[in-house]
This record gives structure tokens, C-alpha cells and sequence, in this order.
């Protein structure tokens, strides 16, 4: 069974490491959830007098 495990690997060695890849790149470049939860924070943040990058998302 091991060297069919090991067969497998190496005849899909390019697809497996482009996959790994992949999910390499989602993992690193994900964002994380927002630190603002509402109009009042949203306001807060940008009174703050520190410079704020605004990211607009339509999921339509």
C-alpha cells in the first residue's frame, strides 16, 4: 500500500503542489474580520486623525 500512496504522489506531484499553492496564498492573504461594527465606530475611526484605508465590498 506504501508504494501505491508513493506512485500516487509522484504522478500528481505538479497538480498536488499547485493546490498546496493555492490554499498557501489563501491562507496568507485572507483578511481578517472588521474591526468596525457599526456607523458609530465606522465615524470613530475615521475622526481619529490616523490615516484609514477604505475597502468597499457588493457581494450582488
Amino acid at each position: 500500500m506504501g508504494e501505491a500512496v508513493l506512485g500516487f504522489l509522484k504522478e500528481n506531484a505538479v497538480f498536488l503542489l499547485i493546490i498546496a499553492a493555492l490554499a498557501g496564498g489563501y491562507l496568507l492573504l485572507r483578511q481578517g474580520p472588521s474591526s468596525v461594527a457599526s456607523a458609530g465606530d465606522f465615524d470613530a475611526v475615521l475622526a481619529s486623525g490616523k490615516p484609514v484605508l477604505l475597502e468597499f465590498y457588493a457581494d450582488t
